[in-house]
């Protein structure tokens, strides 16, 4: 089973007497956790869903821009993260993936 049911099957758990679900950030990060996974086991990546898309969409607008502002956020490596990061958001764009 791979990590994305893991962590299913433990918010079941820790959700059944509160309701709670984990943040959709944390949703996406592991999906991407798990795509390669998947995609090495010959599976179709999970779905890239129009709330995805839209959280996307206001990380490129808002979140980056102001990463990219910040004074903690100015080092080569730290610039170099944002980059990829950039880049694997327009990808996810592009592909829906």
């Amino acid at each position: 089973m791979g990590l994305r049911g893991r962590l299913t099957r433990l918010e079941e758990r820790v959700s059944a007497n509160t309701g709670s679900r984990s943040p959709r950030s944390l949703e996406a990060y592991f999906r991407a956790l798990e795509n390669p996974q998947r995609e090495e086991a010959d599976l179709p990546p999970l779905p890239y869903a129009e709330a995805d898309r839209r959280e996307d969409v206001e990380f490129l607008r808002e979140t980056l821009p102001a990463y990219r502002a910040s004074p903690g956020w100015q080092t080569v490596e730290a610039q170099r993260t944002l980059n990829e990061w950039e880049k694997h958001t327009m990808h996810s764009l592009e592909n829906g993936a």
